[in-house]
């Protein structure tokens, strides 16, 4: 019992560096996407919003990666 309990605390605490990765990147894309339809994002000053979006990113899915886990591995009553 113990070992499942700590290899599931594991899970999750890995899982939030799993997910800032994957999260800046879906950030940024999505930022550099807009600007690019917008017809801007050619200059260094939009360097900005593409690197807060990815920070915001990363944040959101480095805590909802960690929240999947959990519900996932949570142990169900029968």
């Amino acid at each position: 019992m113990i070992l499942k309990t700590f290899s599931r605390w594991l899970m999750i605490l890995l899982a939030i560096p799993a997910g800032l990765a994957p999260g800046f990147f879906a950030g940024s894309a999505i930022a550099s996407r807009i600007l690019h339809l917008q017809g801007k994002g050619h200059s260094h000053n939009d360097m900005f919003t593409v690197v807060t979006s990815g920070m915001l990113g990363a944040a959101v899915i480095a805590v909802l990666f960690p929240l999947v886990v959990w519900f996932l591995t949570r142990q169900r009553k029968a």
